[in-house]
């Protein structure tokens, strides 16, 4: 089904209570270089702040900005799908609120979406640290991603692409999902089908925070999902998880270089990789597997 022209990309942006950094993101899509035709949609999902009031400013100032109410099913993966039900264009280009596209995103994106019909751009990490910000690139090498968790590679939500005829196909993001979402949307259309193509030069900055609280809170509720995945792809080759492994984990984290809980920073790497093995264990137990 590759090779279909494509008449107007569509931008999905799910938001909800975003008000302090949606703005870097609107001002990263109105510095790009693309000439196209093209629309951004934020899809709010019930926001409390003042998200809509700061999207609302960038009226006129982005193309075919709209503003989209998705309050009626809270969560990341409704706030997508209602967007993309609303979109007009043939191809999707999902993003997050609290990230940054780089000026040549879209141009990129674009140019892959002639022959694919399934994409999934660059992700470099910066975390703000108070008066500046540093930079972890994901995939310094800019070769195509391998399978995670041994079965099939997959795209971060937060830079993807895919057409929208595709897209309904397949049933859209899966919204009994959390977490793990974007795992669950690229396996399903690689099962379907569907190359994943990777797009090394559509880069997008993805926000990762230090905080000692949010971090480990983050990494339990990604570990939630993977069980949830193991329950839904096993029967398609997903392979069950070591529970060696996790013991030797948890037992590592915990007793090798002790040292480590006396640095603020390490100790919050070993809280997160706990915690992310604790999601686990929650996961399994509300989805009726051993995935641990």
């Amino acid at each position: 089904m590759t090779g279909r022209p494509v008449s107007v990309f569509s931008v999905v942006i799910p938001a909800y209570n975003v008000e302090t950094v949606i703005g870097e993101q609107l001002a990263s899509l109105a510095a790009q270089d693309f000439r196209g035709e093209w629309e951004v949609l934020v899809s709010d999902n019930g926001s409390t702040d003042a998200t809509v009031a700061r999207v609302l400013e960038w009226c006129g100032r982005l193309p075919g900005l709209r503003l989209v109410d998705a309050s009626q099913r809270r969560g990341r993966s409704p706030a997508r799908n209602i967007g993309a039900a609303e979109a007009r264009g043939d191809f999707l280009l999902f993003l997050d609120a609290d990230d940054r596209a780089t000026p040549g995103w879209l141009s990129a994106m674009a140019e892959a979406a002639h022959d694919a019909d399934v994409l999934g751009g660059a992700v470099v990490k910066f975390y703000p640290d108070g008066d500046g910000e540093t930079y972890e690139d994901e995939n310094p090498s800019r070769t195509p991603p391998g399978p995670v968790f041994r079965f099939l590679p997959f795209s971060r939500s937060c830079n993807f692409g895919v057409r929208a005829d595709v897209f309904r196909l397949v049933g859209g993001f899966n919204e009994e999902y959390d977490q793990a979402e974007d795992v669950e949307i690229c396996w399903k259309l690689q099962l379907a089908g569907y190359e994943l193509v990777y797009v090394p030069d559509a880069t997008v900055l993805y926000r990762v925070s230090r905080d000692s609280k949010v971090r480990p809170r983050t990494a339990f509720r990604d570990g939630l999902g993977v069980p949830q995945l193991y329950r839904d792809f096993r029967a398609a080759g997903m392979p069950r998880s070591s529970s060696w492994t996790a013991v030797r984990d948890v037992v590592g984290a915990t007793l090798y270089r002790p040292q480590r809980w006396f640095d603020p920073a390490r100790r919050t790497e070993v809280v997160s990789r706990l915690a992310w093995r604790a999601g686990n264990a929650v996961g399994s137990y509300r989805n009726r597997v051993l995935y641990l």
